[in-house]
């Protein structure tokens, strides 16, 4: 029986063809294809979807979609499939993330719909994948970023905010915008930009022009108004970007209103600051370390006497303002090591060489690394305050000694009467060599104490200029208690108490002699009745003053105390003691200045003074002065006694308008073999050496002379022989003129009255000194 299948072949082929076709799609699209039965097995799907999966085919085949998925997946894409299973609805576009064979994530789109048999029984499900990890990924970045840029924007510490350039409407604005400027939230729906932007319309609207065409500007300063009408300064920079297609501009603000407000209290400031410099009456300068002055005010060029600041800009300092160029050096040294020196005291001098004293309050300038750039400072004038206390304290020191008079001249009594009894008794024809020779040095002795006496009271009573040295405390303490024990009443016992390892301190020996005797003056008075006078030295630690005296400079202090056991006093008048003019007693007793010039000087020295009484137990004044380190400089008066000094046959021209002493000199000196020329006045005198020149060896002359001084007799003489040897003699000589004419050439000063000791040793000295 033969059937015609022709038909049924065509069909076949057909379906075939179309399966092929199918098949074709399938694999060619990049999306991928599955089928699974109802439990979720796969049983058909395209070459995409084991790419997907990173499986191979017959790897999938069969594979359950919880294999490949994490449990919360699992449950997600199960009640997808259940749902389209009940509902017969597909679904379309939900996502899971899905696990790869290699163990990677990715994420996947999907839609399912239903697969029935020809009964319309639910058989499994069909859908289409679409890997959308990158896309996630993507809207993952944007989020975050969108996150990040809302709390930068949210949270920026300046002012940012976006507006419409078209509309000039605000859009958006963060918190720090509505602070500075008064406006709440609410109220950005109204907000244009023409209601903050203290500017006319035409220069906003010119800057709105510049962004949209160059994408973004810097602006630069504006001024924002606020709600309540004051002003803001802010420095605005401005940029183009894209929302939602849209061109916005967003304005990033920076608030400088404080920065503006203190730029202008700096301006003010500085030309307040220019106006104290240029108006100060005292020197302000600023200079390099090496000398050159950078600025001066008009103050230092009048102090220095120069025409113009041009001109005193062009002076070396080191050379041409200082005095003495040692105490530049060591008030640099000090600035470079202290970084700040106050109220250091300088001599200096003007354009025409006339001598200033200043007070110079200095600083370093610094730069980044440390290094010394540049010195600061202020200088003041004190040349006439300076010249003030000199003759105030020259002053007092003339009443000090005014109030020694009685002592003075009871003592200068006693010299005298040892000297007339004695030499009324030498008158006696009766008297034997040995009685001779014991009267003679009963004189000898009375001269020489007068001698003493009036040595040291000629050195303190002098005008002179501190002269700072090393000084031995304990020798100058030793002469003045033995001069003031011959002085002071005999009611009053002087002792001395002296620390054997006492350092030396730096001083000048004229004003420390002057502290003495005004200290023991006060002691004096304080004992009406007597009592016991004690002046003792000590060396004492810093450490142990640092709780009493803070301000303290050096490692060691010396201690000079002078203690009585007089009327004491109470606190009020302690506080008290070293006000000028302040005074205890009676109107004509005293001028009060003594203990102010000592509180004065003892601070000159760098030290400080303290006071220990009580009313009826006595007072102590304790002095404290740095020691010094540097070799002491005894000070002292020559003992030449008793020196041999051998004689010479050389011609000498003795010149003295006093007969006795011109005869003591004559027969001094030719018992020694000189041979003598004798002249009783100045012209005389430098006629004798005109005429006699080539035979004479030395000129010994008395500085006060009639018709020519000696000051001029020296003069004439070294006219005539430039290498004259001459020595003057004097009872008082101001240390300028000793200072000037020992370096014109004189040899060397005899004081009077002299010892025949003395004017022996220093002929010699000179003779046989080479010029």
């Amino acid at each position: 029986m033969i059937k015609d299948i022709t038909d049924n072949k065509l069909t076949e082929e057909a379906l075939r063809e179309g399966e092929e076709r199918y098949r074709t799609i399938l694999d060619d699209i990049e999306d991928g294809y599955f089928e699974v039965d109802i439990a979720g097995n796969f049983t058909f799907f395209n070459d995409s979807m084991c790419k997907i999966l990173g499986y191979l085919p017959n790897e999938m085949m069969g594979m359950n979609n919880q294999e490949y998925m994490d449990e919360g997946n699992a449950r997600k894409v199960y009640q997808t499939f259940n749902r389209v299973y009940i509902t017969g609805i597909p679904a379309k576009g939900f996502d899971w993330e899905l696990i790869r064979k290699d163990g990677k994530r990715r994420f996947v789109e999907a839609s399912v719909s239903p697969m029935k048999s020809s009964t319309g029984k639910a058989i499994g499900f069909r859908g289409i994948v679409r890997d959308i990890t990158e896309r996630k990924r993507a809207e993952e970045a944007l989020r975050e970023n969108e996150e990040r840029y809302q709390a930068l924007f949210e949270q920026a510490i300046v002012p940012v905010y976006i507006f419409d350039p078209h509309t000039k409407r605000v859009l958006e604005a963060n918190s720090e915008f509505f602070r500075i400027l008064g406006y709440s939230v609410e109220e950005l729906e109204t907000l244009h930009v023409y209601d903050f932007i203290a500017h006319n319309k035409e220069s906003v609207d010119r800057d709105i022009e510049h962004v949209l065409k160059e994408g973004s500007r810097d602006i630069g300063v504006r001024n924002w108004r606020r709600k309540d009408g004051t002003l803001v300064h802010v420095i605005v920079t401005a940029s183009l970007i894209q929302q939602h297609g849209k061109d916005i501009v967003c304005i990033i603000a920076n608030d400088i209103t404080e920065l503006k407000q203190a730029e202008e209290d700096l301006r003010q400031s500085e030309q307040k600051y220019r106006s104290l410099f240029e108006e100060s009456k005292d020197e302000v300068y600023i200079t390099t370390p090496e000398g050159k002055i950078l600025d001066v005010n008009p103050a230092g060029v009048k102090l220095f006497g120069y025409s113009s600041k041009e001109e005193l800009l062009r002076v070396d300092i080191p050379r041409q303002l200082y005095w003495n160029s040692h105490q530049r050096e060591e008030y640099k040294r000090l600035l470079d090591k202290q970084g700040y020196v106050k109220d250091f005291e300088l001599e200096m001098k003007t354009k025409d060489g006339k001598k200033i004293v200043v007070l110079d309050t200095g600083s370093v300038v610094r730069d980044s690394s440390g290094n010394i750039v540049a010195y600061r400072g202020i200088v003041r004038d004190i040349t006439e305050r300076k010249s003030l206390e000199e003759q105030l304290r020259h002053s007092q020191k003339l009443e000090s000694l005014g109030t020694l008079v009685g002592g003075i001249a009871h003592d200068f009594n006693n010299i005298l009467g040892i000297i007339i009894g004695h030499a009324s008794l030498l008158q006696v024809a009766s008297i034997d060599k040995e009685e001779v020779s014991r009267r003679a040095e009963a004189i000898m002795e009375a001269t020489e104490r007068g001698a003493s006496l009036v040595k040291q009271m000629m050195t303190f009573a002098r005008k002179t200029e501190p002269v700072f040295q090393p000084l031995d405390l304990n020798m100058l303490v030793k002469e003045f208690a033995k001069m003031i024990n011959e002085t002071f009443p005999k009611t009053i016992k002087v002792c001395s108490r002296i620390a054997q390892d006492l350092p030396p301190v730096v001083s000048d020996a004229t004003q420390i002699h002057q502290v003495l005797l005004n200290l023991c003056i006060n002691a004096r008075d304080a004992m009406p009745k007597g009592g016991t006078l004690t002046i003792s030295t000590k060396r004492v630690n810093a450490e142990k003053l640092g709780r009493r005296f803070p301000n303290l400079t050096a490692q060691e202090y010396v201690v000079l105390t002078v203690a009585d056991t007089g009327i004491g006093m109470d606190k009020n008048t302690q506080r008290r003691l070293f006000e000028p003019f302040f005074t205890t007693k009676p109107p004509g007793h005293g001028t009060g200045l003594g203990l102010a010039t000592v509180y004065g000087i003892v601070s000159s020295h760098g030290g400080f003074i303290h006071v220990e009484s009580e009313p009826g137990k006595g007072a102590a004044f304790r002095v404290y002065m740095p020691a010094a380190e540097k070799p002491v400089l005894y000070y002292q008066t020559s003992d030449l006694s008793d020196v041999e000094v051998n004689g010479g046959s050389e011609t000498i021209l003795i010149v003295d308008d006093e007969e006795y002493l011109r005869q003591f000199m004559e027969s001094l000196l030719i018992s020694k073999g000189y041979n003598i020329l004798i002249a009783k006045d100045g012209e005389q005198a430098v006629e004798i050496y005109r005429e006699h020149h080539k035979n004479i060896a030395l000129v010994i002359s008395d500085m006060g002379l009639p018709r020519l001084s000696g000051e001029d007799v020296f003069r004439q003489i070294r006219k005539v022989n430039p290498n004259a040897k001459v020595i003057l003699a004097s009872g008082l000589v101001e240390p300028v003129l000793e200072s000037e004419l020992l370096k014109a050439g004189v040899q060397e000063f005899i004081m009077k009255p002299y010892t025949q000791t003395e004017v022996l040793v220093k002929t010699r000295k000179v003779l046989d000194a080479k010029i």
